[in-house]
This record gives structure tokens, sequence and C-alpha cells, in this order.
């Protein structure tokens, strides 16, 4: 199920406040945001990439950024994502409760598609969260901060 929260709960169910998902797998749809805090983001159709888009910053700009809300069950995550790499693209920052969490570099010349990265080991405590994803900085090479990401998931990997 999807909630206006910008996660869907694949094992989760509704949380204290009535629409934090919780569980122990999370997918968020990035079109679900509950805050764009800083740039302009819109859904680009791209046929060549899964789920025939992506989300993007058509600003941008550094510091480029938008909030998911979640809930989860404490323990030790990974954080998996599916984006398109571009010779215009910055470093993606994944910040919970505006921590960071760790960063993937969106950066390729040519353009690849249906990219993935994932990020281990990061803790996360019992409760509602904010997941923050930041366009902060940019490879040397590329020529902007631009991002094109599908999809991201929190996968519970341990207590």
């Amino acid at each position: 199920a999807n909630g206006s929260n910008g996660a869907t709960g694949a094992t989760g169910a509704t949380g204290a406040t009535g629409n934090d998902w919780v569980g122990d797998h999370i997918t968020f749809l990035p079109q679900d945001t509950v805050g764009v805090v800083n740039g302009t983001w819109v859904w680009n159709v791209l046929l060549n990439q899964m789920q025939g888009g992506g989300w993007n910053n058509s600003t941008a700009a550094q510091n480029d950024s938008c909030n998911y809300l979640f809930g989860v069950t404490g323990g030790t995550y990974r954080l998996n994502c599916w984006f398109v790499k571009n010779t215009n693209a910055g470093i993606i920052t994944f910040l919970i409760d505006g921590v960071s969490v760790g960063t993937v570099d969106t950066y390729r010349n040519p353009i690849q598609y249906n990219q993935t990265s994932v990020i281990r080991g990061i803790a996360i405590s019992q409760g509602s969260h904010i997941m923050t994803i930041k366009m902060a900085t940019k490879n040397a090479s590329s020529g902007s901060y631009f991002l094109n990401l599908t999809s991201f998931t929190l996968q519970r990997t341990g207590n």
C-alpha cells in the first residue's frame, strides 16, 4: 500500500501516528515526498529506466533536497537505491534525522540507466524518522547537481 507519507511498507503496518509505515522493509517512491526543502522536484519520464522514469530536481542546484517520513523497528539496515548515472549528475547524500548515513555518486559519461547502489550498516532506532535526500556535492567532472532517482529501500539486516 502506498501512503502519502512517502513510503510503502512491504512487511509493515501503520504506526502510532496513523500514517507512518513501520516494518523491516520499506520502499520509498521518490515522488511521494512529505516536503521539498530546496529546489523544484518533478517526475521525469524515461522509457529506458525501470518504472518508466525517475524523480529529479529540475533546478539541479546545490543543496536541492526533499524529505520522507517513515517508521521502523530498531536495528541495522541497508539502503538500496536505483537511479540514472549522467554527465550532469551530482552526489546524493542520504540523511536520517539530519545525520548523513552515506553518499552515492550518480555521475557517469556516457549516461547509464538502471544503476544501483547499496549503503550498509545503518543503525536506526525504533520509531518515526525523516529521510532526506540532498544534492550537496558533485563529482569534479560533473556539470551540475542533477539527480534522477527511481526508488530507494531500507531493508533490516540485523538487530
